[in-house]
């Protein structure tokens, strides 16, 4: 029976089988099957992460792809302990190579509520030289963390900063976890990235009626309308307002009040933050930059991911 062939219980049963084999191509097959049909189902989740690690542990991912294969596998917020053993020993593999600094770099974090430029500020900040930047690294921060994401996060960016003078993740997800991240490192500086609040609530809404089944991230979706997804567990779910009445018009409510609330909480954020309008990287954003950080960026006259359904512009 091939895998198409299967109900979800039969293949779940069937990738169990396979990971005790050690039989990796049919079983690639099955949980790449089992993720499309229930992205949230957290058994297919974790036999997922089970079949990535059987591959790894028996060499059949190349050495070059090994911690590509392994960051992305961190994207359920799930089941980290598991992988990160592996991620890390890739992680400390890459960096040994590199000359180790006399003390820890500076920690950059951006914020913004997703759809206002993050891909585009990610990309400037990678410009800033030996540094180490990244946008929306998994493993994923839910709107409550788990302490298991957190020392994941602090592991990595403990390590990095050993060797970048300059490290950096771009997300959406880090504004709930400000107080722990000034905890952890105190010198950490913060960019929030503002984008008109209808733009963005636009944005959103076009991607997320791109797949067969529209998502609602902000909802409780009770009823299962919505499609889930694992990025489900990164936002908040919000009441709508009372006076919307289709589902679209609902979710829109929910999304303005969402980006609403976002900038208002990014806003109030005490410490080092360093609040950007988008239309500013194409001015004197590189300048603001460059005297924030006390590094060097280059400037940028396009927007990444522009229509794209990644975090980005549309």
């Amino acid at each position: 029976m091939s895998t198409r062939d299967m109900t979800p219980e039969q293949a779940y049963t069937r990738g169990l089988e396979l990971i005790d084999k050690g039989e990796a191509t049919e079983l690639a097959d099955i949980v790449r099957e089992l993720i499309a049909f229930a992205p949230t189902n957290i058994q297919y989740q974790e036999l997922y992460v089970d079949a990535i690690l059987a591959r790894y542990k028996s060499g059949q991912i190349a050495p070059d792809d090994a911690l590509t294969t392994l960051s992305s596998t961190l994207r359920f917020g799930r089941f980290i302990g598991k992988l990160a053993p592996a991620y890390f020993k890739e992680l400390e593999g890459l960096l040994v190579q590199l000359p180790r600094l006399s003390k820890p770099g500076q920690l950059i974090i951006g914020l913004g509520p997703g759809r206002n430029g993050s891909t585009t500020l990610a990309s400037i900040l990678s410009t800033i030289p030996e540094a180490g930047i990244t946008h929306e690294m998994y493993p994923t921060l839910f709107v409550a963390p788990t302490s298991e994401q957190l020392a994941f996060h602090k592991q990595r960016f403990e390590l990095l900063l050993q060797y970048n003078p300059y490290v950096a993740d771009v997300s959406h997800w880090w504004l709930y976890a400000t107080s722990w991240l000034q905890q952890c490192f105190p010198t950490v500086k913060f960019v929030t990235l503002r984008r008109d609040t209808e733009q963005v609530v636009r944005s959103f809404e076009r991607v997320k009626n791109l797949s067969t089944r529209a998502v609602n991230h902000w909802d409780s979706n009770e009823d299962g309308y919505w499609a889930t997804s694992y990025w489900d567990a990164c936002y908040p779910n919000i009441q709508p307002a009372a006076s919307a009445h289709s589902r679209l018009d609902k979710r829109a409510s929910q999304i303005w009040a969402y980006v609403d609330g976002y900038y208002q909480q990014a806003y109030a954020l005490k410490g080092n933050n360093l609040i950007l309008q988008l239309d500013a990287l194409k001015t004197d954003g590189k300048a603001l930059i460059e005297a924030y950080l006390g590094a060097s960026v280059a400037s940028t006259d396009v927007w990444l991911n522009k229509g794209g359904i990644h975090d980005s512009l549309v």
